[in-house]
């Protein structure tokens, strides 16, 4: 995870430099179903958490605008009820892009998404 949150810095450096977006703030958008023990909300949401302090910690004014927001939809679904929830969170993620479109935005799903 902090890997990858490095790589979203790199992105964002080599964007800025090209398109000169140097005062745009980075939204991290994660987009999580269910409560499955391996990849759900409970066992991905606090690795993400982790890794952004430890990104912040490392990049302090690269990353001094970055946000984090969760898209969860809590529960246990197979993988037809899954799908059948993605044009709704599709919504969802949508409306934030729209409320942070001056940002960066970057989105993560975990799992079997």
């Amino acid at each position: 995870m902090y890997r990858l949150l490095n790589c979203v810095v790199c992105l964002r450096l080599a964007i800025s430099s090209i398109f000169g977006y140097d005062r745009r703030g980075v939204t991290i958008i994660t987009v999580i179903i269910g409560d499955n023990p391996i990849y759900g909300y409970f066992a991905k949401s606090p690795a993400y958490d982790v890794a952004l302090t430890r990104a912040l910690r490392t990049f302090p004014t690269t990353l001094s605008q970055v946000r984090r927001l969760s898209v969860n939809e809590p529960g246990t679904y197979s993988c037809p009820e899954a799908a059948a929830l993605m044009p709704i969170l599709a919504m969802e993620v949508e409306q934030l892009i729209r409320d942070h479109q001056q940002d960066f935005t970057v989105l993560i799903t975990p799992g079997g998404l």
